[in-house]
């Protein structure tokens, strides 16, 4: 999914509970796990996961998995 530009997101869709301090790069990389989420449901998938774009993979991870 395309990342977001926390200048992008309208203040009123914020959760009320973070206030005004909130740097443009939170605020971004909240809306992007929220568009996330939301494609997650609407497609109703039954699992799924989420990792950012500069996520270090461990060489164990498929068996962790």
């Amino acid at each position: 999914m395309e990342g977001v530009q926390g200048e992008a997101v309208t203040p009123k869709v914020l959760p009320s509970i973070h206030g005004d301090d909130l740097s443009p790069g939170t605020i971004g990389s909240w809306r992007a796990h929220v568009n996330a989420l939301s494609r997650i449901v609407e497609e109703g998938w039954s699992s799924a996961l989420i990792v950012e774009d500069d996520i270090d993979w461990d060489v164990r991870l498929k068996r962790l998995l």
